[in-house]
């Protein structure tokens, strides 16, 4: 398990990555839709990654995310209390945000995969 923070609206939080089990889990969910497989890349923008989540994914699965990667693993940094979406009150949307950035950092490593841009297709041989 990695140890991670981030920033959101003026708030840290910090946390550690889930279990593989549990990363296993959450990348077949981000995986059905290629919108949030390139939210995971981690460069897109606060709204950008809150519509694709609320667009993608049913109430169900956002929930299921939550419990994978969020419970037990995320606390407010200045007071140390687990985050649950009661904490957000009328910015929900600000939830939604600590899930994809714990999503990223779950599962930022599924971009190891990509082939760098300038790469050839075929590989010489000698």
């Amino acid at each position: 398990m990695r140890e991670f923070s981030f920033e959101i609206s003026d708030v840290e939080y910090s946390g550690k990555t889930a279990s593989a089990k549990n990363q296993m889990d959450a990348l077949h969910i981000m995986g059905r839709s290629s919108a949030l497989m390139t939210v995971l890349k981690g460069d897109v923008a606060p709204m950008t990654m809150v519509t694709a989540m609320v667009a993608s994914l049913s109430v169900d699965e956002v929930r299921h995310l939550e419990s994978l990667l969020v419970k037990g693993c995320i606390v407010r940094e200045e007071d140390e209390v687990p985050v649950a979406a009661n904490l957000f009150g009328d910015d929900i949307q600000d939830y939604y945000l600590l899930i994809g950035n714990t999503a990223i950092e779950n599962l930022k490593g599924f971009w190891k995969l990509q082939r760098p841009t300038d790469a050839s297709k075929t590989v010489e041989q000698p």
